[in-house]
C-alpha cells in the first residue's frame, strides 16, 4: 500500500526550511531500499545462508518497521507514533549496518546513505513536531 505524502494534514503544518519536496521523499526511500536489499544479497553470497542468517533477520526486522514508518508518519501526521517508529527504524538501520561489517565490509558501505537519510527524516520529523504543538 502507498501512503501519499499530501495527507490532509500535511500541507497545514508549519515545516522547517530544510524540508525535502514531497516528491522527493518516495525516490529516496526507493534508492534506500535498493542499497539496503543489495547489501543484505552481498551478506548473503559471501557468506551463504547458514552463517549469515543472524545478520539477515536483523535486517528483515529494520526493513518491516522502515515499512510501518510511512502510514505512522504520513497517515498519521507526525505524532509521537511517527517519531517512535522513526527511532525503532534508525536504530534497527544502525544494528544492520553493524551486523552487515561482521560479513562484509561493502554491504557496511551501502548502508551508510540509508543511516544518514534515516537521521535527517529523525531531526526533520521531531522539528516538525515542536513546530505544530499539539497535533
Amino acid at each position: 500500500a502507498v501512503v501519499s505524502t499530501q495527507s490532509t494534514g500535511y500541507n497545514g503544518l508549519t515545516r522547517p526550511d530544510y524540508s525535502p519536496a514531497t516528491w522527493v521523499i518516495a525516490p529516496v526511500y526507493t534508492l534506500a531500499f535498493l542499497l539496503e536489499g543489495l547489501g543484505a544479497w552481498f551478506v548473503w553470497y559471501s557468506n551463504g545462508i547458514r552463517h549469515s542468517y543472524p545478520h539477515i533477520l536483523v535486517y528483515a526486522c529494520q526493513y518491516a518497521v522502515t515499512l510501518a514508518w510511512f502510514p505512522t508518519f504520513f497517515g498519521y501526521e507526525f505524532t509521537m507514533a511517527g517519531i517512535v517508529v522513526s527511532i525503532g527504524s534508525w536504530t534497527l538501520t544502525l544494528l544492520t549496518l553493524l551486523a552487515f561489517s561482521r560479513c562484509s565490509w561493502l554491504s557496511s558501505v551501502l548502508l551508510l546513505f540509508p543511516v544518514s537519510w534515516k537521521t535527517y527524516c529523525l531531526v526533520w520529523g521531531m522539528d516538525i513536531m515542536i513546530s505544530n504543538p499539539g497535533r
